[in-house]
């Protein structure tokens, strides 16, 4: 825990991160849903939870290398089967140049959600997987969290649209 002293209150920080030299700017709710689920990103800017550099801060701040984020609402982990499970890798049924057919198993959600961080989801697994390149995948249906099976996942917004039209 980091001691972080405002007047003549001693508050707590629970956590602080320091951002990476090698992360470009960015909105402050955006960097904080890379690492936490939706839920917990929001309670600490409904609740004035977060700070960037000491001064309170608001989610469209950019964060930059360097800075320092002190987080002052506990960030409850719950150990889940989907957690435990997460990998960095996905089962590859088929794939061209548009097109995307993996195998979901059981237990992976395949967005981020109010307890789920979009690093362990199936989205965000394949944006870590192709990150550097030019390849956007995006889900065009879903699949429940408990529910394995086929998952189509376009690579481009022209596929996208085609096969949203065909669902």
């Amino acid at each position: 825990m980091t001691e972080t002293r405002f007047c003549r209150y001693s508050i707590k920080a629970m956590d602080e991160i320091v951002v990476r030299t090698d992360e470009s700017a960015k909105k402050l709710e955006n960097f904080l849903k890379k690492e936490f689920p939706v839920g917990y990103v929001r309670k600490l800017l409904r609740k004035n939870g977060v700070r960037i550099n000491g001064r309170r801060a608001k989610g469209e701040d950019l964060v930059r290398p360097g800075d320092r984020i002190q987080l002052y609402i506990e960030f409850a982990k719950k150990a889940s089967a989907a957690h435990t499970r997460s990998t960095n890798r996905v089962d590859i049924i088929y794939e061209d140049n548009s097109l995307l057919v993996i195998n979901k198993p059981a237990g992976i959600a395949v967005h981020e959600g109010k307890t789920v961080r979009k690093k362990d989801t199936v989205l965000g697994i394949l944006e870590a997987n192709y990150r550097g390149t030019d390849v956007r995948p995006q889900l065009v249906h879903r699949l429940d969290k408990d529910t394995s099976g086929l998952l189509l996942v376009a690579k481009n917004p022209v596929t996208v649209k085609e096969l949203e039209t065909r669902f």
